[in-house]
């Protein structure tokens, strides 16, 4: 039942100590070191920009 508040992206919770990615699901990095998650979220931040 605690879960249910949380947001919908798990990515955000970093439970990445054993299993590795969250984002991506490599086992090589963490999300916090992921350049999939940090392309994404740099575009996310250009967008949100733009739309100014």
């Amino acid at each position: 039942s605690e879960t249910s508040s949380l947001p919908s992206h798990s990515y955000f919770t970093p439970s990445t100590s054993s299993k590795g990615c969250d984002f991506c699901s490599r086992p090589s990095h963490t999300f916090a070191n992921c350049c999939t998650f940090n392309t994404a979220k740099k575009q996310a931040q250009m967008d949100t920009q733009k739309a100014r």
